[in-house]
């Protein structure tokens, strides 16, 4: 799957340097903290796409392979309540996230792992019309507060 993922995603992307901060996943139950090895940028991508790699709690496979949309530049409680329906629905996580971890901004990014190579450009579309729900609601709310 690395080789897989490598072809179509990372010769399309530019890494991001320095040290990441892990995050946690739950599995049945428990909460396992996952080591992310590196973040690339998607290129090619209208809305800011990011690849995340992790290093497994498991023996197998080795890494988790992560796909990540910025909904938000500034992350708050109400942006993820207005996002969680739709994360919920389509089985992503919200995680708030420094991508660059001297930066005081902590955006809001929604999460999916990648299981197979082949699904990347689905799930790639799948995360650009989240964004785009995400936008329209933002919209529909700064119209309702204007007329207020």
């Amino acid at each position: 799957m690395r080789n897989a993922i490598e072809k179509e995603i990372l010769k399309q992307a530019s890494k991001i340097r320095g040290a990441h901060l892990p995050i946690s996943q739950k599995n049945k139950g428990k909460v396992h903290v996952l080591k992310i090895q590196s973040i690339y940028r998607l290129i090619n991508e209208k809305n800011e796409g990011f690849l995340f790699k992790a290093k497994n709690y498991k023996k197998k496979p080795k890494f988790l392979y992560f796909l990540a949309i910025k909904l938000a530049s500034q992350s708050s409680d109400l942006l993820a309540s207005i996002a969680k329906p739709y994360a919920k629905k389509n089985q992503y996580k919200l995680i708030q996230y420094a991508i660059q971890p001297k930066s005081l901004r902590v955006p809001l990014l929604a999460l999916q792992e990648i299981e197979s190579a082949e699904d990347c450009p689905q799930m790639i579309e799948d995360l650009n019309n989240f964004k785009k729900d995400f936008r329209n609601k933002l919209d529909h709310l700064q119209k309702f507060l204007e007329n207020k």
